[in-house]
């Protein structure tokens, strides 16, 4: 263990509050909070591809579905392109593993022929975008609904294996194109007008020795979304913190974020890269048709991608909250907090829970991993294994605080924290009610 606990009081099941449907209901939740905990894992992560491309088909990469072709269904959220958006990353690579050359950059679809970072390219057809490297430089490319396209490039190269933050805007009323990179803005231009959504009722070109429907309604994260051809590579090297948002984020030069983005009601995507394992890219927007969770596609040789300890952030004391909590029965949306200094020795350090059914008992449970998953009738958003402190009472305004001590191990490692607690007249039957998540950092 590495982190010390206030406490270990069992859940109350005995109360008469409690109903035996309840009670089984519940076992899995209790047995899992029962459980040890996990060493905490280090501050964030990320995912290391390899540039499978056409050698890895299908594969060392991460698809995010943004339409179902069978529908005309609206895609989810993160399907932008029907308003502003701004899309933004962590990138880390090595000109020598992402050797494709200089494009040009203009009214052309040439971004097509650098190595591919993030790709929403529809095959052969318009309303599209994507991004990728080419002679080093960071190219975003736009294709309108039968007004034109425009490839952007940077001023500066970015291969060189450290961290760099990549910020790419549009403005849907005039098709503006902006390219930042570290917080500074490098190129920008006009482009093409209209939504470049993916059509609710589009239809996959008979491409792919078939319909396209594996790789067209998706976004593509490090490889040319339908393995076309060895003449449009993919990226090789470290994606981590992806933020796609509704509204442009930024008008002039910013200074780079030193901590993982918190979700807000602009945040339609948000990808942490921190689970470390598995085949899930979690998405920690709460956006309302979400979550929109991304499949890692394992392949290739070397096998890609791989998840990594490597990441853009300085170990430091920050806490960001993500997620949505589950609507009370009294209309509420419980919302976890925090207040002073997630550090060791602080002493200060206090969970905060708000806007809960007043008066109830409920406890916080935390675990080393993030993780999005349908339970009691909301959403787990902490990963098993995880451990509870005490129950706790909550006051007349459903708010509730629990203490919580650090331990020297502790220093660099990082916690996602949800709490739980009794709703009784929740509709649903499950009797009881979940908040968002915190994700924390804790430092020396």
């Amino acid at each position: 263990m590495q982190l010390q606990q206030s406490g270990a009081a069992e859940v109350p099941l005995a109360d008469s509050c409690w109903s035996y449907s309840l009670v089984m209901r519940s076992l899995l939740f209790v047995l899992a909070l029962a459980a040890a905990v996990a060493p905490a894992r280090a501050q964030g992560g990320s995912l290391r591809f390899f540039g499978g491309g056409v050698n890895a088909p299908d594969a060392d990469r991460v698809k995010i579905r943004v339409d179902d072709p069978a529908t005309a269904t609206p895609g989810p959220d993160v399907d932008v392109g029907a308003q502003d958006f701004t899309l933004e990353f962590w990138l880390r690579g090595r000109a020598q593993d992402n050797t494709a050359p200089p494009v040009s950059c203009g009214a052309n679809v040439d971004w097509i022929f650098g190595n591919i970072v993030l790709d929403r390219d529809r095959y052969n057809q318009d309303r599209k975008f994507g991004v990728s490297l080419a002679g080093g430089r960071v190219v975003f490319g736009v294709s309108g609904a039968g007004t034109g396209d425009r490839t952007l490039c940077s001023a500066s190269a970015v291969l060189d294996d450290t961290w760099r933050h990549i910020a790419l805007q549009r403005r849907r009323a005039d098709g503006r194109l902006w390219v930042f990179v570290d917080g500074q803005l490098e190129a920008q231009a006009d482009g093409p007008d209209g939504d470049i959504s993916y059509p609710d009722a589009g239809v996959p070109g008979n491409f792919c020795g078939g319909a396209c429907v594996n790789s067209d309604p998706f976004l593509v994260l490090a490889a040319e979304k339908h393995d076309a051809g060895a003449q449009y590579p993919s990226f090789n090297g470290y994606l981590d913190e992806l933020r796609v948002s509704n509204v442009l984020r930024y008008s002039a030069s910013f200074s780079v974020p030193s901590a993982p983005f918190g979700a807000d009601a602009n945040t339609v995507g948000l990808y942490h890269f921190d689970e470390g394992q598995g085949a899930v890219l979690f998405d920690f927007s709460a956006a309302p048709s979400g979550p929109s969770d991304g499949e890692v596609r394992f392949g290739g040789n070397p096998l890609g991608p791989t998840w990594s300890s490597e990441t853009p952030f300085v170990a430091g004391c920050a806490s960001a909250a993500f997620g949505l909590g589950k609507l009370t029965s009294l209309g509420g949306l419980p919302r976890i907090s925090s207040s002073g200094s997630p550090s060791v020795g602080s002493a200060n350090f206090v969970l905060r829970v708000s806007d809960a059914v007043p008066l109830r008992s409920g406890l916080f449970f935390h675990g080393p991993a993030p993780a999005s998953a349908p339970f009691l009738g909301g959403t787990r958003y902490v990963a098993t294994p995880f451990l509870r402190l005490p129950v706790i009472q909550l006051d007349a305004t459903g708010a509730g605080v629990s203490p919580f001590s650090i331990s020297t191990a502790a220093a660099g490692s990082q916690r996602y924290f949800q709490f739980w607690f009794r709703d009784p007249a929740q509709s649903d039957g499950t009797n009881a009610g979940l908040s968002n998540s915190l994700a924390v950092w804790f430092c020396p």
